[in-house]
């Protein structure tokens, strides 16, 4: 199992406290509540009324990250009057003997909705923010019903907000995060719900969360702003204001980008909002390198669009530059090679003259790639590059582009196949569940190998799907040996049909495929961590685990490696190291492994009780954060129940894996991880639901072997 943390809306131990008694100040009532404090409404000796935050001791695992928060406060309170574009903290103070320090803020305008709503007039670059009807602090009289203006009570009241709006109200908050970032400091936390407006003017708060860019800090932030690689930086500062940006004009959530807003065809507005897009995109680009590299340049770009210029054509511009100084580099080295070996310079008449198409590596892959437009290419690079993260945060964004690339270019097969592949994807562990993704992929999947017949990847995906999806075992085995046919050196093809034999149980010939297959491409180490796979299932765990480090040692980022060599020391009794594997398995895919943490320490203090509650605490946030669309395998929950010797619970979540066509209760059948439910005589179900009886029969009604380590495997706890 594993998991990636994030900080959540959880309520401090023993629920709301007290009012605490602040210099100056009367509290009134509680305005909020949150992981780390909460925040109250309050008059100051003047009459006037400011908004306070309390964050308490008893809410951090322990001294040294609460004093960090402190000391973020004390750094940016000098730095909050600076900038327009920051809430201004008014007093800091703390009370180590109740255990909670505190900072009192500017208060934000009164929330309002509907019909009352005045509307915003937001020049982009204008520095001052005129309203027509711009809410005000709220009366004495309706203290109890006041809740602050922030954006996300006005995309909730609104829905998109207009074009230009969104474009100064973005341009406010660059600006805000330039003056923040160059003082060395991040936010780490930017959301709708972090930004308010005071005089109708948006600005960044939860201020706690700030802390110097240089500082190692723990892993916080809300799940859909933070960038795959986490909170902490300029870079990852700048995504979530993408983010934000993408929410506010199109009214749609975090969890829907990038997909357009409905009618984007016949917007009169529709080349303005793909220039807005065109900045979101790169503000939340997967890969950091290409995000803006600091929030002068996205206020740059925005103060462009405000001013009514294009940001996607400067954008070609400067590809056509770049490829331009490249060809004149490799046509300056090609001269000097000549010099070199002629002693002389060539002259005009030396050199052939070429097509233009022919100078241009560009124009070469489109020709070859089937793409008939410069946007549709350059949307399926970006679509490739995505999908490396192998998460929500890869695969959606991927559909989304691959989407408009399919419907540009209908006869471009590898978008089609990217598609299927991006589809496919989202129906993995915490995504969305089977039966949405699988017949999409299919889809698509099968559409590209109409374009192109002898697609070899689409043919093998075609295969997976059968097999995993479908349980058309015998389809899936015509698909992996068609591909293979087509390409004996295709190693994605030889694998899949290694796979397919060692779950049929014929595991002496998928040796020999994976065998085959890392002969034909040596420099793939994941190749040796499939092979590994297979010994496991072949009961040759010492092989197996030294396939497993191998493919470690030659590619230090392989996480999946590390989860599988966890599983096959928990087969063979190791638990301890099993547990460390699975964290830094954790820690290389997910970049976080609290959980897998705290569960190995609840292991070694309490034993596996302890360890299952932790992961079905997790399971249960997990499933309840995923709600309504997301999808949490069923898997998942039996392997927690069965750690904690709940065998029927076990079973009912297996039983589920096997209705909603889960690809890993594959695993469950054939993988020794779980040899412990073999013998149940429950587990005969679950192996014929899954079409493999026919293809296992010694499997049914067995008990388990007692072998040993060095020849395959021992009793293992539950």
């Amino acid at each position: 199992m594993s998991a990636s943390t994030v900080r959540d809306s959880a309520q401090p131990p023993g629920g709301p406290q007290a009012p605490p008694s602040i210099p100056d100040h009367v509290l009134l009532h509680l305005l909020a509540q949150g992981a780390y404090g909460e925040v109250w409404l309050a008059r100051n000796s003047l009459g006037t009324l400011r908004a306070v935050k309390i964050v308490r001791r008893m809410t951090f695992e322990d001294e040294r990250p609460y004093e960090r928060e402190f000391a973020g406060i004390r750094r940016f309170e000098p730095i909050s009057r600076l900038h327009e574009g920051f809430v201004d903290l008014l007093q800091v103070g703390r009370n180590d003997a109740e255990g909670w320090f505190y900072y009192v803020m500017e208060l934000a305008d009164a929330a309002v909705s509907g019909p009352d709503f005045g509307t915003q007039s937001l020049g982009g670059n204008s520095s001052t923010w005129a309203s027509n009807a711009r809410p005000s602090p709220p009366p004495m009289a309706k203290l109890q019903t006041y809740s602050p203006r922030t954006l996300a009570s006005e995309v909730k009241a609104r829905g998109a907000l207009p074009l230009e709006e969104s474009i100064g109200i973005g341009r406010a908050l660059a600006l805000a995060l330039a003056e923040l970032h160059r003082h060395g400091l991040v936010h780490r936390d930017i959301k709708p719900s972090n930004i308010i407006f005071v005089d109708g003017a948006p600005k960044l708060v939860d201020v706690g969360l700030v802390s110097a860019a240089s500082e190692a800090r723990s892993f916080v932030g809300t799940e859909g702003f933070i960038p795959p690689e986490g909170p902490g930086t300029v870079r990852a500062d700048l995504y979530s204001l993408g983010i934000v940006l993408y929410v506010m004009s199109t009214g749609l959530t975090h969890r829907d980008f990038p997909v357009p807003p409905g009618g984007l065809a016949t917007r009169p507005d529709r080349e303005r909002w793909l220039e807005l897009q065109a900045v979101i995109h790169r503000a939340c680009q997967a890969d950091p390198k290409r995000r803006y590299g600091g929030a002068g340049a996205m206020v740059a770009d925005l103060d462009r669009l405000s001013e009514g210029g294009s940001v996607r054509k400067r954008r070609a511009w400067e590809r056509r530059g770049r490829i331009a100084l490249i060809l004149l580099a490799c046509s300056a080295i090609v001269v000097l090679a000549r010099m070199a070996m002629t002693g002389r310079i060539p002259s005009a008449s030396d050199r052939p003259v070429a097509p233009v198409a022919s100078l241009s590596p560009v124009a070469e892959v489109f020709e070859t790639s089937g793409a008939s437009s410069d946007e549709g290419f350059h949307r399926y690079l970006q679509a490739k590059e995505a999908m490396r993260l192998q998460s929500t945060n890869g695969y959606v964004p991927a559909i989304a582009q691959l989407e408009i690339v399919v419907n540009l270019d209908p006869g471009f097969a590898r978008a089609w196949l990217q598609l299927a592949n991006a589809r496919y994807g989202l129906g993995g562990f915490c995504f969305l569940p089977p039966k949405v993704c699988k017949p999409q992929a299919r889809e698509a999947a099968l559409k590209a190998l109409s374009l192109d017949g002898r697609l070899v990847d689409a043919i093998v995906l075609l295969g997976r799907l059968k097999m995993e999806y479908e349980r058309d075992w015998e389809g899936a085995e015509r698909d992996f040996r068609r591909a293979v046919e087509l390409d004996p050196r295709h190693p994605e093809a030889r694998s899949w049909l290694a796979t397919w034999l060692s779950l049929v149980g014929r595991h002496d010939e998928a040796v020999r495929e994976l065998q085959n297959a890392r002969q034909a491409a040596p420099d793939l180490p994941w190749l040796a961590r499939k092979q590994g796979v297979v010994l496991v299932c072949a009961g040759r765990s010492k092989e197996a685990e030294e396939l497993l480090r191998e493919s470690i040692r030659r590619d230090s980022g392989d996480g999946v490696a590390l989860f599988e060599l966890s599983k096959l020391l928990w087969a063979i009794g190791r638990l301890d190291e099993s547990m460390s594997a699975e964290t830094a398995g954790s820690l290389k895919v997910h970049g976080i492994a609290t959980i897998n943490q705290a569960a190995h320490e609840a292991y070694r203090r309490d034993g596996l009780p302890a360890f299952a509650k932790v992961f079905l605490d997790f399971a249960d946030r997990r499933q309840r954060m995923l709600l309504p669309h997301g999808w949490l395998s069923p898997v998942i929950w039996a392997d927690a129940y069965r750690h904690a010797g709940n065998l029927d619970q076990a079973f009912h979540h297996l039983e589920r894996a096997c209705e909603e066509r889960d690809e890993a209760i594959l695993d469950v059948v054939v993988h020794p991880y779980w040899r412990t439910l073999w013998n149940d005589k429950r587990f005969d179900e679950i192996l014929s639901r899954t079409g493999l009886d026919r293809y296992l029969p010694q499997r049914m009604h067995r008990p388990n072997p007692p072998l040993s380590h060095s020849t395959g495997f021992g009793n293992v706890p539950h």
